[in-house]
């Protein structure tokens, strides 16, 4: 398979919430992430090419927390039948400046702890 993503990922060391901006309502659980992108853990059947508003919830014990909103869209959904999961893969489309330095800032942090995930 060939590797198309750009930029190094990152797994989620906790399982932080993804929420639809415009409906509140929780969508998934964030498994890594990327500046470029990131993958969740969903119930919801994700439609490729579907654009969402979205905020990912980063409350680390005994951190401050981080909201980061950002338009996503799906660039791949997939239920893995034999688990029983399904996850979808997102490309970020539209992000503030601080919104993307907070993302970076978490990745350093996160990249202390992360360097055997690929």
């Amino acid at each position: 398979m060939i590797e198309r993503r750009r930029h190094k990922r990152f797994k989620s060391p906790l399982p932080f919430e993804v929420l639809d901006v415009n409906t509140e309502q929780k969508i998934g659980t964030l498994i890594d992430l990327s500046v470029g992108g990131f993958l969740i853990l969903t119930d919801y059947i994700l439609q490729v090419n579907d654009v969402f508003s979205l905020k990912l919830n980063i409350e680390e014990p005994d951190e401050e927390a981080v909201h980061i909103e950002l338009s996503a869209e799906v660039v791949w959904s997939h239920l893995f039948e034999e688990k029983q999961i399904r996850c979808a893969g997102f490309l970020i489309s539209e992000i503030s400046y601080d919104d993307l330095e907070s993302i970076e800032q978490l990745l350093d942090a996160w990249e202390l702890v992360d360097d055997d995930y690929e």
